[in-house]
């Protein structure tokens, strides 16, 4: 005979539902007052996902040609970096932990491949990739260093990751954002990356004249709301259209004249919010 299942209010497996739930809540909210958003939507006047959109296309231009090379996009989200690679003439599976965006992405971009999948348990043969991308993922994951090694088995001999994740001068275990398990310094995101790749360089991304204008404009005003407020109350597209409006007030291009061409990058990482590593796989005995 079975035993009765247990349905008591203070059970814990309930409980800990509940706790998982309220942090889930609590992270949201401490973002939203930081205006964080892990997730930026694909929306041309977000200088968010302009940022990662320009990623993607860095990556085109700097490995070009794409044709026939086989990608894996990491943490693909909605799909629309894989799409831009796949259009370029890339074979491109995109893969993410999120069923939901996968099946959205899958929709959306044919063009290319979409899987649910762990980023640490990737169920893909060794070698089967020419080029990885993976933008701001590295700092979600806690096995970090499982990462990265499972990267470089599905990396072809002569394969190449490109890695971006957030730029700490100090490498930091309690980052200020809530989503992240730690940030890295330039140094700290080498020493792990040198562990299995034999070539690491470092790069950086700032946004360009007409973008910087633009941030300088905007900081203006978001100083009017030092507690981030308008996050809560506002709608984003509300947001960007007033922030439009003053921008061009002040003799600014508004938020729509943006593009991913507004974004410079450069070797090395000084000023740089971001660190970009381009990873060549070790071939032969470490040395």
């Amino acid at each position: 005979m079975g035993h009765p299942r247990q349905n008591a209010a203070g059970s814990p497996e309930r409980t800990s539902g509940v706790n998982r739930r309220l942090g889930v809540l609590k992270r949201r909210l401490r973002a939203c007052l930081r205006g964080v958003d892990e997730r930026p939507p694909a929306d041309p006047t977000n200088t968010q996902f302009l940022l990662h959109l320009s990623g993607y296309r860095w990556v085109a231009e700097t490995f070009a040609p794409l044709r026939a090379r086989r990608v894996l996009d990491v943490a693909s989200g909605e799909g629309y970096g894989s799409g831009m690679l796949a259009a370029d003439g890339a074979t491109v599976v995109g893969i993410d932990l999120d069923a939901v965006v996968v099946r959205r992405a899958r929709g959306a971009y044919p063009v290319a491949r979409f899987l649910r999948m762990d980023a640490v348990r990737l169920a893909f043969r060794p070698e089967c990739f020419d080029l990885v991308i993976s933008q701001d993922t590295l700092e979600h994951i806690d096995d970090d260093a499982r990462f990265v090694t499972e990267v470089e088995r599905a990396l072809a001999r002569d394969g190449v990751l490109v890695l971006f994740t957030p730029h700490a001068l100090v490498h930091t275990a309690a980052p200020a954002n809530p989503y992240h398990v730690r940030e890295y310094s330039a140094e700290s995101l080498r020493a792990l990356l040198r562990a299995r790749f034999g070539s690491v360089r470092l790069f950086g991304r700032r946004p360009a004249a007409r973008m910087s204008r633009v941030e300088t404009g905007l900081n203006a005003v978001r100083r009017w709301d030092p507690l981030g407020l308008r996050r809560l109350v506002v709608p984003p597209g509300v947001r960007h259209r007033l922030g439009s409006w003053i921008l061009r007030r002040q003799g600014s291009a508004g938020l729509e004249m943006l593009s991913a061409a507004d974004v410079e990058y450069f070797e090395g990482v000084e000023d740089s919010g971001t660190l970009i590593a381009v990873c060549h796989k070790r071939v032969g005995p470490a040395g």
